[in-house]
């Protein structure tokens, strides 16, 4: 079986109308023709990818112009 890709926008797509509470995960699996650990890994791969910007790439002017984590380990 080979492995279909998905842009960047389908995932959002997809992952947006779940947010909303527009469908149901197995709803929104038969609508968008994918699997329900697919969407389900989507998700947790934006979450994971959300929290690494979060902590490594959001530099703050009221932290020095450093990212969270790097002013964390400055503090310590």
């Amino acid at each position: 079986m080979s492995k279909r890709a998905f842009s960047a926008e389908y995932k959002y797509e997809v992952l947006k109308a779940w947010e909303d509470g527009l469908f149901t995960l197995s709803e929104l699996a038969k609508k968008f023709k994918v699997n329900i650990s697919t969407i389900q890994d989507w998700r947790k791969k934006a979450i994971d990818e959300y929290i690494y910007f979060y902590n490594h790439n959001r530099y703050q002017k009221r932290l020095n112009g450093l990212c969270p984590l790097e002013f964390g380990a400055q503090a310590a």
